[in-house]
């Protein structure tokens, strides 16, 4: 597999489900949730495409790890992570 196609696919399927569970929440008015929440206020959508971004690039460089590392030696990598997130909010707050 392509790891593009698999990251590609995977935010398509993310965003279906979002928009089915969006069209469940407002009682099936999906456009009107759309044009108040995005379209009508398009700074706090700028500001939500910055996280989601960095989130695309961490889910790429996940893949390409995932490739290149050792099962074990991924897991340890990928574990750190929540370490990691932890530390930098006890120092941050």
């Amino acid at each position: 597999y392509v790891v593009n196609h698999l990251i590609l696919l995977t935010e398509a399927l993310k965003f279906f489900l979002s928009n089915c569970l969006e069209f469940y929440t407002t009682g099936g008015k999906l456009a009107t949730s759309i044009k108040e929440n995005i379209i009508d206020v398009p700074l706090d959508a700028l500001k939500i495409i910055v996280p989601s971004l960095l989130y695309l690039c961490q889910n790429s460089l996940l893949y390409v790890a995932l490739s290149n590392l050792t099962a074990p030696m991924f897991q340890v990598t990928y574990q750190s992570k929540l370490l990691t997130t932890a530390v930098v909010s006890v120092i941050m707050l």
